[in-house]
């Protein structure tokens, strides 16, 4: 579209004298004031918009920074809660061990006594039964009576170890064989054999060769006494030989210590 030849040269007239005025009357562009203004005027908005962001920024990371330091302390006031439960949970059962605990010393105050009365009754019988290693036997118990009453053993354990002696006697009921063992002869203390039938008969044999039987006296007390007659030597001399060659069954005609003095005692 063509455009009238008049109105483009007033156009052109009009921004030439705007030009003409801007730089003065004679051309020379002066200096405005503005403009420094302006320009410092975005700087400042830029740095305030730059500002405000970081500010929101700092904001929103407090924010976080709050939350989870909100978290951390609902966790610790749970973890708190839980410990402390526990805690009551724990003098609960400290509570309950040591009522159990307590009970347990009144019961080992009062096994005491009966373990010992028992330990004592039971040497009484070794003192008083067949000579059978009778040093030995008494001495383990009354040890375990001096652990007992030290406090060195607890009743219970003592009561665990006076059973088993109790098995070991009932077994020595029973047992039949052959041994060796210190044994006062005719009341001079030496080294023999003996032939121990349960806890009912006991046969020796000495080192050099004679033999004899345990017997009780007028008043009760075992004492050991060596035969002299051929025919009872002769008895237990077979039985210690069936011993010997580790026979366990046969018949034997033995002399009786219970029925008093043997033929040939000496």
């Amino acid at each position: 579209m063509l455009r009238p030849r008049g109105l483009t040269l007033f156009t052109l007239a009009l921004a030439v004298s705007a030009t003409t005025l801007a730089r003065g009357g004679d051309g020379v562009a002066e200096p405005d004031p503005t403009d420094g203004l302006a320009r410092e005027l975005v700087q400042k908005r830029g740095a305030v918009e730059k500002l405000s962001s970081e500010l929101e920024l700092a904001k929103g990371a407090e924010r976080e920074a709050l939350r989870a330091l909100a978290q951390q302390r609902a966790d610790v006031e749970r973890r708190l809660k839980a410990l402390e439960h526990e805690r009551e949970e724990l003098d609960r059962a400290l509570a309950e061990r040591e009522a159990a605990a307590s009970a347990r010393e009144a019961g080992r105050k009062a096994l005491t006594p009966l373990v010992v009365r028992h330990l004592d009754a039971l040497a009484g019988y070794v003192k008083g039964a067949l000579p059978f290693k009778t040093a030995e036997r008494v001495q383990a118990l009354e040890e375990l009576k001096r652990e007992v009453e030290a406090g060195r053993t607890s009743p219970e354990q003592a009561l665990s170890r006076l059973w088993s002696a109790l098995e070991d006697e009932l077994r020595l009921t029973r047992d039949t064989g052959l041994y060796r063992q210190q044994l006062d002869v005719d009341g001079t203390p030496q080294l023999v054999d003996v032939a121990k039938l349960g806890m009912v008969l006991l046969y020796v044999r000495t080192l050099d060769g004679r033999f004899g039987f345990a017997a009780p006296d007028e008043k009760g007390a075992w004492r050991a006494v060596l035969v002299t007659a051929p025919d009872p030597q002769a008895r237990i001399r077979r039985l210690f030989e069936a011993l010997d060659g580790h026979a366990r069954q046969g018949h034997f005609a033995l002399p009786n210590p219970l029925a008093g003095r043997a033929p040939g005692e000496g």
